[in-house]
This record gives structure tokens, C-alpha cells and sequence, in this order.
């Protein structure tokens, strides 16, 4: 029971952490990417396990996921559950997630923290997250990208070098808005690749429904 439930948390570790879009990067060659639903076809989850080359020429492993979803709590609850970081832990299942800088009205410089269990290293992030809209088209989009130096690792543990996001939010009418979060990263701790496969779409939907549920709360 306590190896089941060592690699459930695994599982959420890996995935719930990474999430994009980035500009280009060298990548080996993809694999095809899977389509899978969740919450009785409710949710769609396309994901990608490869590899990447970083800067220094090592080969990383590649997480990438993007997932949709409907709701009705209306665009405003979700703007507003983006901007309020300190909600981050909550649908992401990190320990602290908190502004460490404030750049402008719509960019912070974020730092999230991971009290991780064993096999998995703790683990810190340290991204600069931009907020967008477009009115005309009644979208408002949050994008997450890895800036590692731009905050002190007082806790000494391993950042993330490579970790990218993007929350969307369309409305599409009547109080409803589209949902997609699309992810790409790449994990500190290797974890094989079985296990990461066999996150989805189960981790990236309960993230969905967390966000949901504190959406419809607020």
C-alpha cells in the first residue's frame, strides 16, 4: 500500500507541476502525441512524453499536455484565482506558492515550492508569469515561464530550470467559459516513463476540477 501510494504522489509530482508555451527549443524526435478524455468526455487531455537537449547538450526528459475543459463560474472567478497566487497550492498541490516580485500591473515574478515525499526530491520554481486579454475576443491568458534566476535558493534545493505554462480562459457565452491548460517541462528527478503515461489524464483532470471547484467558491 505505501509503494501504491509513493507512486501516486509521483505521478501528480511530475505532472501537476509542468505547465506552457514556449518559444522553440531543441527537442529529439517526438513521439505522437495521445488524445484521452476524462470526467465522462467532459475533459480532453492531448499529451507528449519525449526529450529535449538543454543549453549544456544533456538530454532531459520532455513533459507536455494540453487539456480542455467547459465551466460556467463565469471568466472573472478565473482571473481572479490566477491572480491570487497564494490559490496556486491549492489546485496545484504545491507547499507555498507566493509573488516574490511585483514587475507591473500584469507581470509578478512567482516562486512555488514542493515539500516532496521520497523517492522525490524537494524542489523549487521560480517563474515569471504575464497576464493578457484580448476583449474583442473574450480571452484572458496567464503564461508561466522558468526565470530560476531571478530569486535566491535560500532553501538550497533543485529548481527547475525548464518549466512553462499557459492558463486560457475564452468566454463563450451564457456565463460559460473554455478552459485549457497547456504545459511543457521537464522534471528534475527522472522518473520513468510508465509512470509519468499513466498520470494521464487522470492528474492533469483533478487540477482542472480543483480549479473548478475554487473558481465556483470564491
Amino acid at each position: 500500500m505505501k509503494s501504491t501510494r509513493q507512486s501516486v504522489i509521483a505521478q501528480m509530482w511530475i505532472i501537476t507541476l509542468c505547465m506552457l508555451f514556449v518559444s522553440s527549443d531543441v527537442l529529439a524526435q517526438a513521439e505522437e502525441w495521445k488524445t484521452e478524455t476524462a470526467d465522462d468526455g467532459k475533459v480532453t487531455v492531448r499529451s507528449n512524453i519525449s526529450t529535449r537537449t538543454d543549453e549544456n547538450g544533456k538530454e532531459q526528459q520532455l513533459v507536455q499536455y494540453i487539456a480542455t475543459t467547459t465551466d460556467s463560474a463565469g471568466i472573472q472567478k478565473y482571473i481572479l484565482l490566477l491572480k491570487d497566487v497564494s490559490r496556486h497550492k491549492d489546485f496545484l498541490d504545491e507547499t507555498e506558492t507566493r509573488i516574490v516580485k511585483t514587475n507591473s500591473d500584469n507581470e509578478w515574478v512567482l516562486y512555488y515550492y514542493t515539500d516532496a515525499t521520497w523517492p522525490l526530491s524537494d524542489t523549487d520554481i521560480v517563474t515569471i508569469m504575464k497576464y493578457s486579454e484580448d476583449k474583442a475576443e473574450g480571452m484572458a491568458t496567464f503564461t508561466l515561464t522558468a526565470a530560476p534566476s531571478m530569486y535566491e535558493n535560500k532553501k538550497g534545493v533543485n529548481r527547475y530550470n525548464y518549466y512553462n505554462m499557459e492558463y486560457s480562459f475564452k468566454d463563450i457565452g451564457d456565463g460559460k467559459v473554455e478552459l485549457t491548460l497547456s504545459a511543457k517541462c521537464s522534471p528534475i528527478d527522472r522518473v520513468p516513463e510508465w509512470m509519468i503515461k499513466a498520470a494521464f489524464p487522470g492528474v492533469v483532470n483533478d487540477t482542472l476540477q480543483k480549479m473548478i471547484k475554487l473558481a465556483k467558491s470564491s
